[in-house]
């Protein structure tokens, strides 16, 4: 068994007027960012998400994009 720690890199670009950035991992929020422009899933469990990421301005969502992450242990 690979001990490993399994995790999705998220990396993404900044929208201009954006004061923070919420992340979300198949629906549910995982955190909110700012002044960066990458997140590191570490509780990812193998498998595979759907990633959103909402580029927001106070309460008002600027811009929204989505990717599929895939968590898993490396083969030894």
């Amino acid at each position: 068994m690979d001990s490993k720690p399994k995790h999705v890199a998220l990396r993404f670009n900044p929208i201009a007027e954006a004061t923070e950035y919420a992340l979300y991992r198949d629906g549910e929020l995982l955190a909110t960012v700012q002044d960066a422009y990458c997140y590191t899933d570490s509780e990812a469990a193998t498998g595979k998400y759907m990633y959103t990421v909402e580029a927001k301005n106070g309460e008002i969502v600027l811009s929204a994009a989505k990717a599929i992450g895939s968590s898993f242990a490396g083969l030894q």
